[in-house]
Parts: structure tokens; sequence; C-alpha cells
């Protein structure tokens, strides 16, 4: 029981919405409880006349009669409507931003033993056909994502945000992914991007595409698997990916 209230707490704490929730449910009680006894009635008939009232639905067939009773009318008006309306918009707006989100791809991704592009350059759309053939569950996770260039594939999932920025990696669960491509506009993106990436998944296969020599080999100085644009070809970058899942094979993927 203990446990329950302690989860009860964390979530009434985290989230305003349930905030609001509980403090006009506990309202909607105490105002209830305290015309019960005010004006003598049953407690069921005291939470009808609270939820008629915090609803201002305002049907008249229960009504106060005394000086107590109206005071206790006016404070249950003037603190668990607001705090309705408060919570009513909370939710409101939580579900609306939730499928915003879901529309624009930023959700949290569940897949696992998944390939990651972090990027978007032009050589995506020549890419992701090839690696949907060869593997079921690919992730981009990028900012700008030209849609019209993709195919729509069900094994494909696409995260809308800054591929550098942790907290957007996270929902990519970079640490379950079998292997990750990182591309980019320009050398500092995919260098920012390799950092991080390693970071998040200092085990992972990781293989980087930059455009000069000195960036590659800049990134496999920081133990970052890298090739150049010259080398960018679909074919020879998911036979280069190939040979590191073969490899990985020997030691899964950590969970």
């Amino acid at each position: 029981m203990l446990g329950l209230f302690q989860i009860l707490f964390n979530r009434v704490r985290a989230r305003p919405a349930w905030h609001y929730t509980v403090l006009a449910l506990v309202g909607v009680l105490a105002g209830a409880t305290a015309f019960s006894l005010d004006q003598h009635v049953s407690w069921f008939v005291g939470v009808y006349w609270a939820v008629v009232t915090a609803t201002t639905v305002g049907y008249g067939d229960v009504v106060p009669h005394s000086v107590g009773g109206r005071i206790i009318a006016m404070a249950t008006m003037l603190t668990v409507i607001p705090l309705l309306a408060a919570s009513f918009a909370e939710w409101s707006s939580a579900l609306a931003s939730l499928h915003l989100r879901r529309m624009l791809g930023m959700h949290h991704t569940r897949a696992e033993d998944h390939w990651v592009i972090l990027g978007f350059s032009s050589l995506i759309p020549h890419l992701m056909p090839d690696l949907l053939a060869r593997h079921p569950q690919v992730v981009l996770v990028a900012e700008n994502v030209d849609r019209g260039h993709l195919p729509d594939h069900a094994g494909m999932d696409v995260l809308v945000g800054d591929p550098a920025n942790p907290h957007v990696l996270a929902k990519a669960h970079l640490e379950r992914a079998r292997h990750i491509l990182i591309v980019g506009a320009s050398d500092g993106d995919v260098l920012m991007t390799a950092i991080e990436a390693h970071r998040a998944a200092p085990a992972g296969a990781i293989l980087a595409v930059a455009e000069r020599a000195n960036a590659v080999q800049a990134l496999r100085d920081l133990g970052i698997d890298a090739v150049d644009t010259q080398s960018w070809l679909s074919t020879l970058i998911i036979e280069r990916l190939e040979a590191d899942a073969a490899h990985a094979d020997d030691s899964p993927p950590p969970r």
C-alpha cells in the first residue's frame, strides 16, 4: 500500500495535469463532506451536490439553506471550478502535444537490435531502400527530413530532432542498436554527432561518413570507424555494415 501511495505521489508531483486533477478531487470530497455535515444530508447527496456545483451544471434540486452551507458552496466554487478548468486544459494540452509529436516522429522508439541512421543527407534516400531490404527495422534521427524521398516502409521509424542532442539520442536507444550510421550536411555535424553517439553507446558499432580525409582521420583517432564520401555508394556502405554485423554476431549488443 505504501508503494502504491509513493507511485501516486511521484506522478502527481511530476505532472501538472495529475496535480490539478487530484487537488480538484480532494476539493470535491472535502466540499461534499462539509456540506453533508452542515446541511444534515447523506454523504452521497453531499457528493452529488459537490459534483453538480463543481461542473457548473447547477440543477438546483439540492441547495444550501444556511449561512454555513452558503460559505461551503462559495469555497467549493472558488477552488474546485478553477482546478477542474486547469486540469482539463492540462490534459487537453498533453493529448494534443502527444498527437503532434507522433505526427512529427518525435517519440520514443521501442526498437531493439535495429540499425540507426543519425543525420540526413543526399546519401539517405539512395541508401534506405537497400538497408530496409536487408534489415527489418531502421531508425532515422534527423532535424531536416525530406520525407518525400524516403520509402514508405513499416520497418522505418523517423525521430525528428538534433542527432547531436543526448536527449534525442536517448529516444533512439543507441545502446540497443546493432549498428549506427552517421551522416550530415558537414563534417562538423558528423563529428559532433559521432562524439555524442560514441558517448551514448561506447560499445556500439558506429560508422561515420565524412567528406574530407582529415575529418575521417579525426574520427578514427577518437576510436570511431569512418569512411569518406568517395565510398558513399550504398552497396559499399552496406557491405561495410554487414562486415561489422558478422563481427558483432560473435558478441551480442549490450541490452
